[in-house]
């Protein structure tokens, strides 16, 4: 459940670096940093989760973390280099 909240954060960080001019920067680097951090907190869930009823859920939670991580660093990746 923690991770969901984390994800969510990170995504709306993005949303406010895609909106405001002036702390572009600061929001881009803390989405990335807390999504990479909710995919750390995914990857703890789905290790001791396994052999478990839970596993299924913990690895399709561990998958979106990790798209979510992958794609939103590419994104403030792509970003930076269009800036700078």
């Amino acid at each position: 459940m923690g991770s969901v909240f984390l994800n969510i954060i990170g995504l709306m960080l993005f949303m406010f670096a895609i909106g405001f001019e002036d702390n572009r920067l600061i929001y881009m680097a803390a989405s990335v940093i807390v999504l990479w951090i909710a995919f750390a907190v995914t990857y703890i869930y789905f290790n001791r989760n396994k052999g478990t009823p839970l596993e299924a859920l913990s690895k399709i939670s561990y998958v979106i973390s990790l798209f979510l991580a992958v794609m939103i660093t590419a994104m403030v990746a792509i970003s930076l280099h269009n800036m700078l």
